[in-house]
């Protein structure tokens, strides 16, 4: 390394030896405050986008199935009916004597 590289490296090191925080615990704590803060938020972001979505698929899905059906909801489908059976021939004549 050149000489201006390992001084610079050397001061910086030095620097951060002697720097102390004046209260630990206050840095940690404050640290830990920001992550919960953090993860809050993005639970919240995420819960919502997923409300978000589902209700963009359920007014989605209404849409479309109405408008396949011109409003009106087709469920089931129905059998044709089934072919009569034959008419019974016709009874004899009844015979008369006279």
């Amino acid at each position: 390394m050149p000489a201006f590289e390992d001084a610079l490296s050397t001061a910086l090191r030095q620097a951060a030896e002697s720097a102390e925080p004046d209260r630990p615990l206050r840095l940690v704590s404050a640290a830990h405050a920001q992550g919960r803060r953090t993860r809050r938020r993005r639970k919240a972001a995420v819960v919502s986008l997923t409300a978000a979505l589902a209700a963009a698929a359920a007014v989605g899905g209404t849409l479309v199935a109405t408008s396949w059906s011109d409003g009106h909801h087709i469920d089931t489908m129905v059998a044709s009916p089934r072919p009569r059976p034959p008419a019974p021939p016709p009874a004899p004549p009844a015979c008369t004597r006279p």
